[in-house]
């Protein structure tokens, strides 16, 4: 039998609020939710789907304007389906530009701190020559493509392959990771940083033991690199309170991550745990 949901349990699953919901399905971006005799209404599990992709679209700074753009080509079926890859496509680029470009921003407000804080200059001082060209050079790596972004996002997921098959510690993939890493997941309200990563890896670890992500397609773009990833395991233990089942499983994953000095610096994944599912519960 499928899985019936209530507003708020549709809320805590996904992390968008009772009124959220309500507004996203009178604009339309939600299709009209059915309701029991006593007029509550009952999410199922496509519409739990389709609410954690648009708010992990609205995470990444989607318009509510270009979420209702691509939910009407979403309803055009397969005869849309070549506009939503084009949409998709165009936003990813987007987005990895903008991500790329505030990195260095950061990057040149982290110098001029650094510079206040050893006095080398007044904070209202005029730049000298010297620290323009600095400022100069960060600019001209905006668009600066760097080699090796693939390489570290293999090696993140191959660790987390050999933790999941007792071969490699938690120590070692977080030596991968700069010290301010942050991971976005779709249904969080705000990043964690790497112990909440690690517990919630965990909990797919203890139900799915010794698995293994292969990557299929790789983009990458100066300090960014975007991901589909082919994850696959065998329920051996218990997850979401299903019991062992045996079963080989498998899910498709997307992310992007941000690489900073060879290091991942911030990961920002959408896995299709509603797949997995229910491959263990029929």
């Amino acid at each position: 039998m499928a899985k019936i949901f209530t507003i708020t349990q549709a809320s805590t699953t996904t992390g968008v609020s009772p009124h959220t919901l309500r507004y996203y399905e009178r604009i339309g971006l939600i299709d009209a939710i059915a309701k029991n005799t006593s007029g509550r209404r009952q999410y199922t599990e496509k519409d739990i789907e389709w609410i954690i992709f648009l708010s992990l679209f609205r995470s990444m700074g989607m318009s509510i304007q270009e979420m209702r753009r691509f939910t009407e080509m979403k309803h055009g079926g397969l005869l849309r389906a070549p506009d939503r890859r084009k949409f998709l496509e165009a936003y990813r680029a987007d987005l990895i530009d903008q991500i790329k470009k505030r990195q260095k921003i950061i990057e040149l407000v982290n110098w001029k701190i650094d510079i206040i804080d050893q006095k080398i200059v007044a904070a209202d001082q005029d730049i000298s020559q010297d620290n323009l060209e600095h400022i100069l050079q960060w600019k001209r790596e905006i668009t600066r493509s760097d080699d090796g972004t693939k390489e570290v996002a293999r090696a993140f997921a191959g660790l987390a392959d050999a933790i999941s098959a007792d071969k490699a510690t938690w120590r070692q993939q977080q030596a991968l990771t700069t010290s301010d890493f942050i991971v976005h997941t779709a249904g969080m309200d705000k990043p964690v940083g790497f112990e909440e990563f690690k517990r919630m890896s965990s909990k797919l670890m203890a139900g799915f033991p010794n698995f293994h992500h292969q990557f299929e397609s790789q983009t990458a773009e100066g300090i960014m690199v975007a991901n589909r990833i082919l994850w696959s395991s065998t329920h051996e233990g218990t997850f979401n309170g299903i019991a062992p089942t045996h079963r080989a499983v498998h899910m498709t994953i997307f992310n992007v991550m941000r690489i900073e000095h060879g290091k991942v610096a911030e990961l920002w994944r959408i896995a299709d745990i509603s797949s997995l599912l229910k491959q263990i519960e029929s």
